[in-house]
């Protein structure tokens, strides 16, 4: 049971890609980007940055995901955005990683 990636997906070969992962149509995910198994982008999913997608995730579509964080504190330092296991983010959601001031880290679930 690998992956099933669309082939209008974009997906850096550098991404850790997980058993049973579903990557569906004009979704990107970059080099530093972990989907752990069972995960799901529905379509035009961007996913970006040093992020983790926790097990059985969904992400729905036109969701950004591991974004610089918009913070006008940053300057940019190394950031990190963790979604737990069995989330849900729904349609035009924008989750960006951490800034310094939080530790570098934005923590969703589990």
């Amino acid at each position: 049971d690998g992956a099933a990636i669309h082939p209008q997906a974009i997906v850096s070969e550098e991404a850790s890609i997980g058993q049973g992962v579903r990557v569906g149509p004009f979704c990107v995910v970059g080099p530093e980007v972990t989907l752990e198994a069972g995960v799901e982008l529905q379509s035009h999913v961007v996913v970006s940055g040093r992020t983790i997608v926790g097990a059985d995730s969904t992400i729905y579509p036109f969701a950004s995901i591991g974004a610089k964080p918009q913070d006008l504190k940053y300057k940019g330092e190394v950031s990190e955005l963790r979604i737990g296991q069995r989330c849900k983010v729904f349609e035009y959601s924008h989750l960006s990683g951490g800034t310094a001031g939080g530790g570098g880290v934005t923590q969703i679930g589990d």
